[in-house]
């Protein structure tokens, strides 16, 4: 008869896997659990190790060996897996059994059970005098624990009794219906976790293993991402009902009376649960945030890339762009179209500084996109930079072509000057005219030749090198015609100017004018003698100097502060040497050429004593490095038999540079009229003071760094102050900081306002360029209300107001009136610039022509305008500065008009005086009263007075304050 299959052989064929990776089921082993022969899991030892019963049944020998593995297997799954790593407890009841009985039921659990057993207590009564349980430990050779326990009583010294049934002496009633139905619940629970987790698992893996990097659209990774995400959230909606599930079935089997295996089991799936949705969860976020980083870096990439190929259309643009004309219209006209071209191309530099910041930002948040965010942000600044570069190149030479027409403009209107003199002086008696007064105008209208920017072919070509690839052939046959021009009526000049003092000298009333005083005489001899002695002691002493210290100095170990030490000294040793000092014993005691040999060289003075002066500060401390005590040093001055040490020396060339004015001035007082020079003299004493001033002025250039070329020349610095200044924008509805206060130290040139960052190194004040202002289209206000120590300047036509506060109310003050100076001068030479290029009347002598120190942006300011009708004095007051028109044709939203009827005006009261800087602005006297007409930008107003003359203009907002509103009866009508 064939054996009966076994419930383990039948779970194995029907889910077609072997024995040893069965997947057992509650099913499985339903009758095996009814029958008992294994007690319900549900308790632990005291040690904490999960217990197991084997109560004594009769049917444990009938059970098939693999039907009982398969109970074992089920119930060990039960427990928990974190509560099964200490091993199990066993419990074997064969108190009315025998010891074979024994044996065999230990045999057969021991060697079936498929966990880790720590423990097992063997219920028997063991005969007397029949110690077996040692031989049982003989035979078996277990690692574990054998505890013979002769009655249930001694259980309890092991096992809580509430883990123990009746039978076995303990309190927990054992109802196998109850538990069954419980543990269909934890099944089921069980089966839900796993499945959910193995889901969660695949999610992450999937995750995992997505290269965002591969998706190049920023369409693909959002359609990516909000995949995922649908998919997260519908995950962590089943985690979450599953939790609620699992939480309600605790509170339920509070009433089933599930035991503590089972309460522990779902327990732990929760706990799991939550760990496995935690990691989930930080995966998710994680990746999901490189979603939203891999879209910002797609969205920069893609606006570099546009903003890239922008600029490369915006070059060609620029490249396609004139530097040069034909005529002033033409140039003027050039400017214009580079001016909107700048304005157009601005929006992109606007926009690559803003995603340069934005990518800046995408770096600090995203470290990993450093490497490829920080070239292209790179990139972006210098697109801008060569944008600006190209724009500056052509203004530049536009620029310089403006000087040209402006020059040779000049030049005719003073060749036509000259030459309508020298007709008139030729047609009127000689006789009625006095000698003495030609020559005084004669020497005038020289001088003014000096002023003009082209006087030669050599102040052409050094002054128009950077254009000179670009002047056309026919604007170099007007430019030589022009100084053949010049070279013809200077000669003519010259020779009439002989003429007239070959005349005067002959005239004996004129001889004995010009003679009638010998002590002038004498003592223009002695200066003379003084100028040329102390001259030849100048030169000895720097070809001392040089050879006595720097020559020996060079050859020895401090050879190298050498250079510092000296500067440019040789130089300024061969000028004089080989230049000024014989060109001065050549003219012995002719003071006209004296003076001419002073205006001829200014420029080489400049040159040399300005880089020399430069030089001073490195030359101090190199000196005081080495030490003046120096044994090298003090030799060296032994042996030229000093009585002064070398710094006194180094400080030669400067205190020889100012005698030179002193004597010049003496020489001019010493002599009277035009025969001794008195002209030429007093011009070349006025070039001196400009060499020195300039030199002093060098002193204050040199040391601010990072100066762009743009700005040169400066022009003379005029004055300087340290301020607290604030940058505010009021074209907004609120005023917007750009920055907080800084302190700057603000340098006043003739052409530019210069804002530094003041700094000391080494001892040694230097300034760090950080913006600057051009003068001529300043506005100011230095009335502040309630704030004494305050002033405020723009720019005309930008809404930007910087207000500057000084150290005490006296410094602002100080500041305030030379930058007003400044200011109504610039406008001044603007204005006469303006009445010249307008006005085609014939160039007299009291017409001046224009320096050649004019800054080139000033001029271009006076062009733009050249379209405007200039204003006359009668009704100056009626029109606008053309920067307000520009700023209220900008856009509506900038310019408020007030009401038309003249008795609505709102009324002003004048705080304090202001001065009009052009003759569109109003001047104001403090206790006025004027009425608002319109509101414009960067603080100005466009008001009336209300007493006569009832004039209108603009005028700073802050120098008003409004007056009482007085109730009116409206007239109905």
């Amino acid at each position: 008869m064939s054996r009966p299959m076994s419930r383990a052989a039948s779970a194995s064929t029907s889910s077609g896997e072997p024995s040893g990776g069965l997947q057992v089921h509650l099913r499985d082993c339903e009758n095996l659990i009814r029958n008992r022969i294994v007690g319900l899991p549900g308790g632990f030892t005291k040690s904490g190790h999960p217990l197991l019963m084997f109560p004594d049944n009769y049917r444990f020998h009938e059970v098939l060996e693999s039907d009982l593995h398969l109970l074992l297997k089920y119930y060990i799954s039960v427990v928990p897996r974190a509560e099964q790593m200490p091993g199990f407890a066993i419990v074997i009841d064969r108190r009315n059994g025998t010891w074979q009985e024994i044996q065999g039921v230990f045999s057969k659990i021991i060697s079936l059970f498929p966990a880790r057993i720590k423990e097992v207590f063997l219920l028997y009564k063991y005969p007397a005098g029949k110690p077996v349980l040692g031989q049982l430990v003989d035979d078996y050779l277990l690692d574990f624990d054998i505890f013979h326990v002769s009655h249930v009583t001694e259980l309890l010294h092991y096992i809580d009794a509430k883990y123990l049934s009746n039978e076995m002496g303990g309190s927990n009633p054992t109802d196998v219906d109850t538990w069954l139905n419980v543990q269909q619940h934890v099944d089921s629970f069980t089966i839900s976790a796993t499945k959910i987790a193995k889901r969660l698992a695949t999610f992450v893996k999937i995750l995992n293993q997505e290269d965002i990097s591969q998706h190049k659209n920023k369409d693909k990774i959002q359609e990516v991402a909000e995949k995922n995400r649908s998919c997260y959230r519908r995950l962590r909606t089943e985690l979450e009902d599953l939790t609620e599930q699992g939480v309600f079935m605790l509170g339920k089997f509070q009433e089933e009376g599930a035991n503590v295996m089972q309460k522990l089991a779902v327990q732990m799936l929760c706990y799991q649960l939550d760990n496995t949705w935690q990691y989930f969860t930080r995966t998710f976020k994680m990746q999901d945030h490189l979603y939203v980083q891999y879209v910002e870096l797609n969205v920069f990439q893609n606006e570099f890339r546009d903003l890239s190929n922008k600029f490369n259309e915006n070059e060609k643009i620029i490249l396609r762009l004139e530097m040069s004309g034909s005529c002033l219209e033409e140039v003027n006209a050039e400017l214009d179209k580079l001016d909107s071209v700048m304005e157009a191309l601005s929006v992109d530099a606007l926009k690559a500084k803003k995603l340069a910041k934005a990518g800046h930002q995408l770096i600090s948040e995203h470290a990993f996109a450093r490497d490829c965010l920080e070239p292209k942000c790179f990139e972006l600044k210098m697109m801008c930079k060569r944008q600006e570069v190209l724009f500056l190149e052509r203004r530049s030479a536009l620029l310089k072509f403006l000087d040209l027409f402006d020059g040779l403009e000049n030049v005719s209107k003073w060749c036509t000057t000259v030459t309508q003199h020298l007709n008139r002086d030729q047609d009127m008696d000689q006789g009625d005219q006095d000698v003495l007064s030609q020559i005084r105008q004669i020497d005038y209208l020289l001088s003014k030749s000096r002023d003009l920017k082209i006087k030669s072919r050599v102040d052409f070509e050094e002054d128009f090198d950077d254009i000179k690839d670009l002047i056309s052939p026919k604007t170099l046959f007007m430019v030589d015609d022009k100084l053949n021009q010049i070279d013809e009526v200077k000669q003519e000049v010259i020779d009439r100017r002989e003429m007239l003092r070959e005349k005067a000298s002959k005239d004996p009333n004129i001889s004995t004018a010009c003679e009638n005083s010998d002590d002038l005489a004498v003592r223009r001899e002695k200066i003379l003698e003084e100028l040329l002695s102390t001259e030849e002691k100048y030169v000895e002493d720097l070809h001392s100097v040089l050879a006595g210290y720097r020559d020996r100095l060079e050859s020895s170990s401090i050879g190298l502060k050498s250079l510092a030490m000296f500067g440019n000294m040789e130089d300024i040793y061969v000028f004089h040497s080989q230049c000024l000092l014989p060109e001065l014993e050549r003219c012995g005691a002719n003071t006209q050429m004296i003076a001419k040999i002073f205006i001829d060289y200014s420029d080489d003075l400049n040159r040399l004593y300005c880089r020399y002066c430069q030089n001073m500060e490195n030359a101090r401390f190199a000196v005081s490095e080495v030490g003046e005590n120096n044994p090298l040093i003090l030799n060296c001055q032994k042996e030229l038999g000093h009585q002064l040490p070398l710094s006194s020396y180094l400080l030669k060339p400067v205190q020889r540079l100012t005698k030179y004015q002193l004597l010049l001035k003496d020489l001019s007082d010493s002599s009277l009229n035009a025969l001794c020079g008195r002209f030429e003299l007093e011009e070349s004493f006025e070039s001196m003071l400009s060499v020195i001033k300039a030199v002093n002025d060098s002193l204050h250039q040199v040391n601010i760094r990072g100066l762009p070329e743009v700005l040169h020349p400066l022009g003379s610095l005029i004055c300087q102050e340290s301020f607290s200044v604030l940058t505010e924008n009021k074209s907004q509805s609120q005023i917007l900081f750009r920055n907080s206060k800084q302190r700057r130290h603000v340098l006043l040139y003739e052409n530019h306002l210069i804002f530094c960052k003041q700094f000391t190194e080494k001892g040694v004040t230097s300034y760090q360029f950080k913006f600057s202002l051009t003068v001529p289209n300043l506005g100011m206000s230095s009335i502040i209300k309630g704030e004494e120590k305050k002033m405020e300047i723009w720019l005309s036509g930008q809404p930007d107001i910087y207000s500057l506060e000084g150290k005490t109310a006296k410094a602002k003050d100080d500041f305030a009136i030379e930058l007003r100076k400044m200011i109504l001068k610039e406008k001044e030479n603007t204005n006469t610039r303006l009445a010249r290029m307008s006005h085609s009347a014939v160039y007299n002598e009291s017409m001046s022509t224009t320096s050649g120190s004019e800054s080139a942006r000033s001029r271009r300011s006076a062009f733009s305008n050249r379209s405007k009708s200039l204003d006359q004095e009668g009704n100056k007051n009626s029109y606008r500065s053309r920067s307000l028109d520009m700023c209220h044709e900008k856009s509506s939203s900038e310019a408020e008009l007030v009401d038309n009827d003249s008795s609505s005006f709102p009324k002003y009261h004048v705080l304090a005086d202001y001065m009009a800087l052009t003759g569109r602005e109003l001047n104001l006297q403090e206790g006025e009263s004027v009425q608002l007409i319109k509101i414009g930008c960067a603080g100005w107003w466009y008001v009336r007075l209300t007493a006569y003359p009832f004039s209108e203009g603009w005028a700073p907002s802050t120098y008003l304050e409004k007056l009482p509103v007085r109730n009116k009866t409206l007239d109905r009508r």
